[in-house]
């Protein structure tokens, strides 16, 4: 079955052992999975490529929101959430590594803006700074 062997484990604050956390649905492929300060964001790795905002609660993970990035074209490993904004390549690698779509977070839908450049073979990860 799909997505079987994704596991989600939370090391708590102060704790000595992972405590495995079990989710209300399951999420496509996970890909991302980043703390946006108020939900676990976990990206989806296959089409529609949508991110999910999961509300952590003891051993439960709620899934709150599913946000649907449009325009993503290939499976993407990467995002990076900044306040109302999250980053997503285009693709990891190929004909779609030369541009970073920036969405409005949590909002999602199309771009408001998208970043180009050179084609890249890969990308893994990305600074901002000012």
């Amino acid at each position: 079955k799909k997505n079987d062997a994704f596991v989600l484990f939370e090391l708590p604050r102060g704790g000595k052992k992972f405590v495995r956390i079990s989710l209300d649905k399951k999420v496509g492929s996970p890909g991302q999975v980043q703390w946006d300060g108020r939900y676990l964001a976990i990206a989806d790795a296959d089409a529609p490529y949508d991110v999910y905002q999961v509300k952590l609660s003891g051993r439960t993970g709620t899934v709150v929101n599913t946000i649907a990035l449009d325009g993503l074209r290939k499976p993407v490993e990467s995002s990076w959430i900044a306040g109302s904004t999250i980053f997503v390549p285009f693709s990891a690698h190929g004909s779609g590594a030369n541009a970073i779509g920036i969405f409005n977070y949590p909002g999602g839908g199309k771009p408001i803006r998208i970043l180009t450049g050179k084609e890249y073979t890969g990308i893994s990860a990305v600074a901002f700074s000012r």
